[in-house]
């Protein structure tokens, strides 16, 4: 709305190409804002865009300019469409800017937005909250709060969905714990678990059966593209990714997810935790937990959240709309993924959302948790562990030499940004037009 009233220039950051579509679509869609006021930065825009650019800044037009936190601030070489795009957006007047996932702006690297000239600036957020000390700089970059409203209430007045969060605690191949494996090793042996790959099959099942659309989030690659090509076998599942591709593939893919029916899979890594708007989303199921992040929990469950009319309901009725979403965690028994759940599931009971463990041991579960942890075949998961092994020791190895190979690298890289870093203007230099 403020985008669409103001009558000077107005920028929206946002934290992906993605995000940067959804936002175009969305202000055409709703506001009375056509579509030539509406210049979007990214891998489709040509010098005929340039060229129009140009004239509105001459003219004086106001202009709406979308644009990611990554083409404003990045400081590789760019393409010549990319830096005649970049100089007219730097030069302009912005009477509003808009910072969409303004969680990312205290990092070293996109802090300079704020060095633009603007009137006033506006940080949105699900996740005012980091994991660092910059947590800070909120208010000195961007300005205090102004508006903080408790998910609680949004739930209340049926505005966002009600996220129940699930652990489900699996069990770790007896042939895996006599193993002396890496840190690096670990992570892929907790993915690629037997027991935790037949859980995940069985959620999808039960909830593919009940016409509903999921996202299944891993953050190792390998294991992803891996369970997304076993999955892909198995008869009746319909999945959809990985979604590690260009720009106007990935949103080709994601429509064609959402206008499958009754139901789909789509997997992504962590490209899907933010500013990916798929409401038909109505489960969650995470099958990598090593990382600790409360934001990173936070915004996948507002994958979820969003409500979407004609969705599966509860009780499963045609043409309501989605008032109660899941969220699966499969963790590995006696693992490291168990503290970093742990802490997640902490603070997400903090901000109101319901939560429960299941172990396979456990009385009065439900149904489908009980098809999913059933166990019976553990000789059979423990024979295709122990094939497993020479994999995970090799993929470890070659891990470990490609960092030892890249060392050097790297270091020269850490120098050269922490010189550019340096040279990023201050704070207090920032333009500012009264």
């Amino acid at each position: 709305c403020i985008a669409s009233r103001a009558r000077g220039n107005v920028l929206i950051v946002t934290s992906s190409h993605v995000s940067s579509g959804q936002w175009h679509s969305q202000l055409r869609d709703w506001f009375d804002v056509r579509g030539g006021h509406i210049v979007t930065l990214d891998e489709s825009m040509d010098m005929q865009s340039v060229t129009v650019l140009r004239e509105r800044i001459v003219q004086n037009t106001p202009t709406l300019c979308i644009a990611t936190y990554t083409r404003l601030t990045a400081s590789q070489k760019h393409t010549a469409v990319a830096r005649c795009a970049l100089a007219g957006l730097k030069a302009m007047e912005y009477q509003v800017i808009i910072l969409d996932e303004a969680q990312c702006v205290p990092a070293d690297c996109f802090r300079r937005v704020a060095a633009l000239c603007y009137h006033s600036i506006i940080g949105l957020s699900a996740t005012f909250m980091r994991e660092d000390n910059k947590q800070q700089l909120f208010e000195r970059i961007i300005g205090p709060m102004l508006i903080d409203i408790p998910c609680s209430e949004l739930v209340d007045a049926s505005l966002i969905a009600r996220v129940d969060r699930h652990t489900l605690i699996v069990p770790y191949p007896q042939c895996w714990k006599r193993l002396s494996l890496s840190y690096s090793q670990t992570q892929l042996a907790c993915v690629i678990n037997p027991f935790k790959l037949n859980c995940v099959i069985s959620l999808l099942r039960y909830h593919l059966g009940r016409g509903e659309h999921i996202m299944v989030f891993c953050d190792n690659l390998a294991a992803l593209h891996e369970m997304h090509r076993i999955v892909s076998q198995c008869a009746g599942l319909r999945a959809f990714g990985p979604l590690c591709m260009r720009t106007a593939n990935r949103n080709e893919m994601i429509q064609q997810f959402r206008r499958t029916e009754p139901g789909a899979v789509l997997f992504v890594s962590k490209v899907g935790d933010i500013a990916i708007d798929i409401p038909e989303v109505s489960v969650l199921i995470q099958t990598s937990t090593f990382n600790s992040s409360r934001n990173q929990a936070a915004q996948r469950d507002g994958r979820a959240a969003r409500i979407c009319p004609g969705g599966a309901s509860e009780a499963s009725t045609p043409n309501t709309e989605v008032e109660v979403s899941h969220s699966y965690s499969i963790v590995g028994e006696a693992s490291l993924e168990i503290a970093h759940n742990d802490r997640r599931e902490a603070h997400m009971a903090q901000q109101g959302s319901l939560h429960a463990t299941y172990r396979a041991t456990d009385a009065d579960l439900p149904e489908h948790v009980r098809k999913a942890l059933d166990a019976s075949d553990a000789e059979e998961f423990e024979t295709c562990a122990a094939r497993m092994i020479p994999l995970i020791q090799r993929v470890g190895t070659v891990v470990a030499v490609t960092k030892r190979t890249s060392a050097p690298k790297a270091s020269r890289l850490k120098k050269k940004v922490c010189f550019r870093g340096g040279n990023a203007p201050p704070f207090g230099s920032r333009s500012r037009v009264p």
